[in-house]
Order: C-alpha cells, then structure tokens, then sequence
C-alpha cells in the first residue's frame, strides 16, 4: 500500500506504483494476492526484525498462519506457527457450514422450496447464535478455565442435538440455554426460531448427523483450545 501514490492520483497525477519515488508499495493495485502469500509477506517483514511469532488468529478458511511460518523458517527453521481462531470468523463458518449442508427436503415446514430455503437461512443463523451463546456462558461460568469447560462440552452438544430434535430430557442440566419445559425451552427463547415459528425439525438419520457436525465446530475442546487466548463477546439472542 503506497498513501502517497493513491494521494497523488487523488490529484490527477498519472502515478502507478510501485515505481515513484518514495513509493512504499511492492505490487500493482490489481494484482491478485492470496491469504497464504499475504501471510508469507507479513512473515518476511517480522523475520527482518528477527522476531519469532507463535499464534496467529484468522478465519477458519484462512491460510494467512501457513505462509507466515514458512516465512519464518528462513530464521528458525524449525519454528511453528498456531492458527487459532476469531470465535467472529468461527461463528460465521458454522453459519455457511449449514447453508451449506443438504439436509433433507422435510426438516423444515415450509409449503414451497424458496420457504424451506430461508427457513434454512433462519435456522443457520440460531445455529451460530445459540453456540455462541453456550460458549460465553460456560466462559463465565468456569472463568475461562478451557479444563473444566471440556468436561462439559460432550454432554452440552449431546443435549443441544437431541433439544434440536425434539428431546428436552437432558436440557435442564446441560443445555446451557434450554430449560426444557414450556416456558423456557429454546423454542420459544429463540428470536429467530420463534419469530418464524419454527417449532419442529423433523430430522433423519443423516440431518442428525450433519447437525452434530456443525455443531462441533464450535462445541468441542479443539474450537475452545483454539479460541485460548480470545474473550467470547456475543450479541444476545434470545428476548
């Protein structure tokens, strides 16, 4: 990026960079540059100060954390690289991870395709939404300790699937947000589910294994280990 090049052409000045003097860009404005070559790039600059980086946080798809640790090899060639994750980016490839599957034509209620694809969107989106809202209350419930909040997250995602599917039997002692009676059950809590009035899903074999998939991204000790050092801020989502 080159502040003074896109000032001048701001200007009218027929400048391109790199190639002017004081220019402080190393590729054209157009060229393509992937995450991998853009972390190898960050990786040259931090080995010219002979400095060593151990965790880099990114996207669940980004490839930015492989380039940087080849880029440091030339200064410690054994040296490794963490990726760990952005609960942001980690919640929103859970979202598109569910738009993504192809849950069979009944799960949901709708009388048409096009209702049955945004009823997908809706419950794609309290997908997210809910996991993230398990995570910040067990967060806050073991003070971030990733030990004991990995004791739970089995029994959490278990009763999570199974409340989904229409069981509340362990809702009251491991859904985190689902009491299970007609209160307070996730149904009616829900803001995306309960606006629509999704109040079912009729789920197969494979729904139910799909849903436990995606749920794992985000409930499972190896996305927690990989949020290690992040606080989990997360918008509300129920009324």
């Amino acid at each position: 990026m080159c502040w003074k090049g896109a000032w001048l052409r701001g200007k009218g000045f027929p400048i391109e960079c790199p190639g002017h003097e004081e220019c402080t860009a190393n590729l054209y404005r157009a060229a393509a540059l992937s995450e991998y070559e853009l972390g190898k790039e960050m990786g040259n600059q931090i080995g010219l100060q002979k400095c060593l980086v151990r965790y880099v946080t990114t996207d669940g798809d980004g490839r930015s954390a492989k380039g940087i640790e080849e880029a440091l090899a030339a200064v410690e060639p054994m040296w490794k690289v963490e990726r760990l994750a952005d609960h942001v980016h980690l919640g929103q490839s859970q979202f598109r991870a569910s738009l993504r599957a192809q849950y069979s034509p009944g799960m949901f209620h709708g009388k048409t395709k096009e209702e049955n694809k945004q009823l997908k969107t809706v419950f794609s989106k309290d997908l997210k939404c809910r996991c993230s809202m398990i995570l910040k209350k067990l967060m806050e419930k073991y003070d971030k300790n990733i030990n004991e909040i990995s004791k739970d997250l089995p029994k959490v995602l278990d009763a999570t699937l199974r409340c989904y599917d229409g069981d509340c039997t362990q809702c009251p002692e491991y859904s985190i947000v689902c009491k299970g009676d007609d209160a307070l059950n996730w149904w009616s809590r829900s803001q995306y589910l309960s606006t629509y009035q999704i109040t079912a899903l009729q789920m197969d074999k494979t729904d139910k294994f799909l849903l436990q998939e995606i749920l794992k991204m985000q409930l499972t000790t190896s996305a927690i280990e990989s949020m290690k050092f992040l606080t989990i801020q997360t918008q509300e989502c129920t009324h």
